[in-house]
């Protein structure tokens, strides 16, 4: 049996937990337990079903390099038993973490009897942060 995520948070938590650790087996149990599951990583195609999600993160867990997640700006739709979470990724990686991806993602989270579940992953490129808006007085 696997851990009761008793909020949609905790589950994206344990999302991004186990994509830090590569750990396919605690990745794949976040991950509503049906056919109907579907991911989409950023640059990448759409897969459908248990076996193209695990497979995909297989194959990312696979590579070279640790990675760090800091998720900005989030914003969460919850209605009933979905609960639909827009974030960006603030992923460092590389040497000592130094170097800086991010991504635009959408979480798509829904409640079992298990507690609650991902069910859809989909990640797009980010856009850089819009910069700070010059002091007042100062016109260009």
């Amino acid at each position: 049996m696997s851990t009761v995520l008793a909020t949609p948070q905790a589950a994206e938590a344990a999302f991004y937990r186990a994509f830090e650790a590569s750990d396919l087996d605690a990745m794949m149990a976040v991950w509503l337990d049906a056919e109907e599951i579907l991911c989409i990583h950023p640059m990448g195609g759409r897969l459908v079903g248990r076996s193209a999600v695990r497979e995909s993160w297989a194959q990312i867990f696979a590579g070279e390099g640790a990675l760090r997640f800091t998720l900005g700006e989030p914003l969460y739709l919850t209605s009933g038993d979905v609960s639909v979470h827009f974030v960006y990724e603030e992923i460092r990686f590389g040497a000592g973490f130094a170097e800086r991806s991010r991504i635009q993602a959408t979480n798509v989270y829904v409640r079992t009897g298990d507690g609650w579940r991902i069910q859809a992953h989909h990640g797009s490129p980010g856009v850089a942060p819009r910069p700070a808006p010059p002091p007042s007085g100062t016109v260009h």
